[in-house]
């Protein structure tokens, strides 16, 4: 008989088998759940991914019924989801290709994408601009077609504002491209006027260079002679007359060295000296020459220091004197009642540099502002009333502020109509480390009737008429009263004048004497002791005459005597061989005194002069 408790055990097991059954169904139930839960998660995660996606993602069928549009479709074309679903894909892309559809279909494997540019219509009818990527998809067996579109509206527009940009920055390129060939073009002319401007400026310096010549030429002889009339005693009518010669010929010498600065000037061919100088000397020779114009004018001419001034400084001493010398005679030119100043002063740069400053200062007439405006132009004088009453041609001030300037100074000009004028130039010192400071009287001059103090160093200071006794000249000169007058003149002085009319001439005679001195007989002295060498001359210039004779060895001076006044004159008649340099119009004093230092101590010549006066000679043209 079967035991109690076996009969009970076999009857739980099968309710056992069927209830682990149910907790492992229910276990599995929980996970399909929870895993369904888990794909519902992620479907709404991808539902939203695609919803927000930048691009509009549409499925169409085989027909091309739109049956899913994400969120982005349906907002980018203006329609609800319900409203865009169920609508055909040309409605939507009325601009798709019919034969990319059906070739789409027909030729593309599942999977396989075709990419195009199309356009969208939004629901108010507006075309947008989109990049399409049409894939074929399968799913549960049927195929679809999956559209991704994105809007380049925006990039669309770019292309076009930089299609259009291309386009302008193509015609610019073509206009600057034009305007290239026109500036070059115009850079050629320019190039081509320049050198035509540069031959004309060579003309217009040759062009002034020879006039200068041949208006010195008569010149020489007209104020040479109008001073040997003036030597003799004729009646006061007569000399009065024989002085208007000489001063119209001193102006009209005065203005051709005007326009011959003003020409080498701007030509760029003026050239300056920096020489360590005296400024003393320099007032005192502008004091010499301007005192006589003062006392003329019955005006005194006051020289006064502001202080301790450098004993030397490096600047070119001749332009400078010129420039003093033209703002001191304007001075006296426009002051009727007063005093004219020249007042010199040390002075520190805005960059701490030394600089001299001179100061001149007239009670004259004064300017307007209007006339100060144009005061430095060539050939302007403050207004046409003051040309026609105090004559000049306004080159001088034009000329003396361009001299400054190639000097590294300065002028300037304060003036008021009716209370004078006081121009003010500066001027760079130089180093001032080891040079003496020096302070001079107060006042050096009173003017007429006072006392005076010229300051002069003993080399300036000549004798006014020089003797030439037993000096032996030869003058190679061509002009006919130039020989006269210069003969006169040294003959006069005592001196022996042989006169030829060219160089080759000239060059032919002192040849023709010097075997003699070359075989060694040096006791005997030589033909000439000085020769005077004109430069422009017929057959042979002096120049080449000059040249040929050095080259032969002759040794005595040749002093080269011309009407030309350039700058450069000087250097060139020095590097062509001569001694030294006179020019047309005759300056007596200076020529006899040249003469004299060249042919002093030559064969036992001993000079003195007519005179124990003792003046400093200088000319208007001589120092211009």
């Amino acid at each position: 008989m079967p035991h109690p408790e076996s009969n009970m055990t076999n009857q739980a097991s099968p309710e056992t088998a069927r209830l682990k059954s149910a907790e492992a169904r229910i276990a599995e139930l929980e996970h399909e759940l929870a895993n369904r839960s888990r794909l519902e998660e992620l479907y709404a995660f991808m539902q939203a991914s695609i919803d927000h996606a930048p691009d509009m993602v549409l499925w169409t069928g085989r027909d091309g019924r739109i049956i899913w549009a994400n969120q982005t479709a349906a907002q980018g074309l203006g329609f609800s989801r319900p409203q865009l679903v169920a609508r055909l894909l040309s409605e939507v892309a009325p601009e798709f290709p019919a034969s990319l559809w059906n070739g789409f279909w027909d030729e593309r494997s599942p999977g396989e994408a075709i990419a195009t540019e199309t356009r969208v219509r939004r629901q108010d009818g507006v075309l947008v601009p989109v990049e399409a990527r049409v894939t074929r998809m399968v799913v549960h067996q049927t195929h679809y077609c999956c559209l991704i579109a994105r809007d380049v509206s925006s990039r669309k527009h770019a292309e076009a504002e930089l299609s259009e940009y291309t386009a302008e920055l193509y015609e610019a390129r073509a206009r600057l491209e034009q305007q290239t060939i026109e500036l070059e073009m115009q850079a050629w002319d320019l190039r081509e006027a320049r050198v035509h401007a540069e031959q004309a400026s060579q003309a217009k310096s040759e062009f002034l260079a020879n006039m200068s010549h041949e208006i010195r030429t008569p010149m020489t002889a007209i104020l040479g002679f109008t001073n040997v009339l003036l030597e003799d005693n004729w009646d006061l009518a007569t000399v009065e007359s024989l002085r208007t010669i000489k001063r119209n010929g001193e102006y009209l010498l005065e203005l051709i060295n005007d326009i011959l600065d003003l020409s080498k000037i701007e030509a760029g061919k003026l050239s300056v000296e920096h020489l360590r100088c005296s400024p003393l000397q320099i007032i005192s020779e502008v004091q010499a020459l301007m005192q006589v114009r003062a006392d003329a004018a019955n005006l005194p001419l006051r020289i006064e220091y502001d202080g301790e001034i450098p004993q030397t400084i490096i600047t070119d001493p001749t332009r400078l004197r010129q420039v003093l010398i033209n703002l001191v005679a304007n001075a006296i030119k426009f002051t009727k009642r007063g005093q004219i100043r020249l007042v010199t002063r040390l002075v520190q740069s805005e960059q701490g540099r030394p600089r001299l400053e001179f100061e001149v200062i007239d009670t004259g007439i004064g300017m307007s502002e209007a006339q100060l405006a144009k005061l430095f132009r060539p050939f302007t004088q403050a207004d046409m009333s003051t040309s026609r009453k105090f004559g000049g041609t306004g080159l001088g001030l034009t000329i003396s502020k361009r001299l400054m300037e190639m000097l590294g100074g300065s002028l300037t000009v304060n003036s008021r109509l009716g209370s004078g004028s006081t121009f003010r130039i500066r001027i760079p010192t130089g180093k001032l480390t080891d040079v003496t400071m020096v302070k001079p009287p107060t006042e050096t001059r009173t003017g007429r009737g006072g006392a005076v103090d010229t300051l002069l160093a003993p080399s300036e200071v000549r004798s006014v008429a020089q003797r030439l006794d037993g000096v032996r000249i030869l003058l190679a000169e061509d002009g006919i009263d130039n020989q006269r007058l210069i003969t006169h003149v040294l003959c006069k002085a005592g001196a022996q004048v042989e006169v030829v009319e060219n160089g080759k001439l000239a060059t032919e005679l002192v040849l023709a004497t010097m075997p003699i001195a070359a075989k060694g007989a040096a006791t005997l002295p030589p033909a000439f002791d000085v020769v005077l060498m004109d430069i422009q001359m017929p057959e042979m210039d002096g120049y080449a005459a000059t040249q040929l004779l050095r080259d032969a060895g002759y040794e005595a001076p040749i002093i080269a005597l011309t009407a030309h006044a350039m700058a450069s004159d000087r250097e060139k008649c020095l590097s062509a061989g001569f001694d030294d340099y006179a020019t047309k119009p005759i300056d007596r004093d200076r020529l006899l005194q040249t003469i004299a230092e060249h042919a002093q101590g030559r064969a036992g010549i001993m000079l003195s002069p007519l005179a124990a006066d003792t003046t400093a000679v200088h000319s208007a043209g001589a120092n211009h």
